[in-house]
């Protein structure tokens, strides 16, 4: 026999006890105004992401979940706490959320449908952050790898422009003539495409294996036609035949060289 104590008088009664045989005090309040599972369901699995759903419960630290909703941690955490919070048995949750009212019970009818339509919908969402998510992604890490083509192939600058400061022409200049890296984790190669008086293009050629499918085998060029006082890079290099035609897409190229 489980026992609680009277909300007047506070003498130990039944926990079933609608009123108090001492005080007459009703121990089962309607609670129009308690917090529903339901509801704090449905808050977590739309809004979830803001923390509505914690200050609906009366819990401060949703603030925690607008800080952070940009990372899609909150949207995940809530997801999980939308089922969690349906399957709920009801006396745990008023204890926990309603200081222990009796709330009423949940239809169940209503929790299968709710939860019938979280998951239908939440399969929906996740292929729709899946189709923007992992795209963004791969994009993110090309334009990283691409980034080292950059550098590697800008640490040879200093070498050539000194270079032709001392002998006024490129011509004869082979790839083996480079200074410092030629490689690296995703560049297959650094070489000289063309040499010539005051021209010279660098070609960066990225791996087949080891990199983002979009620039496998792809090219990246930085060139100068004035002996190294100025160079340019990727797409905004105007002499055509020192473009060549297997350059790597222009959005994965850092601003200087779109």
């Amino acid at each position: 026999m489980s026992m609680v104590h009277c909300r007047g008088c506070g003498k130990e009664i039944h926990e079933s006890a609608e009123t108090c045989p001492s005080c007459g005090a009703p121990q089962v309040i309607a609670t129009t105004g308690g917090k529903s599972k339901v509801v704090a369901g449905l808050l977590a699995f739309f809004l979830g992401a803001f923390g509505i759903h914690r200050f609906y419960l009366g819990q401060w630290w949703g603030l925690f979940y607008l800080l952070f909703f940009l990372t899609y941690i909150p949207s995940i955490i809530s997801f999980v706490e939308t089922i969690v919070f349906l399957l709920s048995d009801q006396k745990k949750w008023d204890n926990k959320y309603n200081e222990g009212v009796n709330s009423g019970q949940s239809s169940g009818v209503v929790i299968v449908l709710v939860l019938l339509f979280v998951g239908i919908f939440g399969v929906a969402m996740i292929g729709i952050l899946a189709a923007v998510a992992i795209p963004s992604y791969q994009d993110y890490t090309a334009r990283a790898q691409v980034t080292e083509g950059v550098s590697i192939a800008s640490s040879q600058k200093p070498y050539l422009a000194e270079y032709y400061a001392k002998t006024h022409d490129f011509t004869g200049l082979s790839t083996s003539d480079l200074q410092g890296t030629t490689t690296g984790k995703y560049v297959d190669s650094v070489t000289i495409g063309k040499a010539s008086k005051g021209t010279i293009v660098l070609v960066t050629t990225f791996k087949q294996t080891g990199v983002m499918s979009r620039i496998q085998g792809k090219e990246f060029r930085l060139a100068t036609e004035d002996g190294g006082l100025t160079w340019e890079c990727g797409h905004r290099i105007q002499n055509a035949t020192l473009m060549g035609t297997n350059h790597v897409q222009t959005k994965y190229l850092p601003g200087a060289c779109k």
